[in-house]
């Protein structure tokens, strides 16, 4: 929680600032925060994390060839 609250004061702080820090944060987050949802697809997820989207079909891969035993 504290780190929600840190960046909410760094977002208040660049909103305000004539100075504003140059802070750019992937467009989900943009999209969340301004609809409040988030429906995202798996070209969306590849984006923000390549490694883990991988992890993910690699687990859908192994429980489709899965037998019982």
């Amino acid at each position: 929680m504290r780190l929600v609250k840190l960046l909410g004061a760094i977002l208040s702080y660049s909103a305000i600032s004539t100075n504003p820090m140059p802070l750019e944060l992937h467009p989900t987050f943009w999209k969340m925060l301004l609809e409040g949802r988030l429906e995202s697809n798996e070209q969306e997820l590849f984006s923000i994390d390549a490694y883990q989207m991988q992890n993910l079909n690699k687990i859908r891969e192994w429980a489709g060839t899965k037998t019982d035993e």
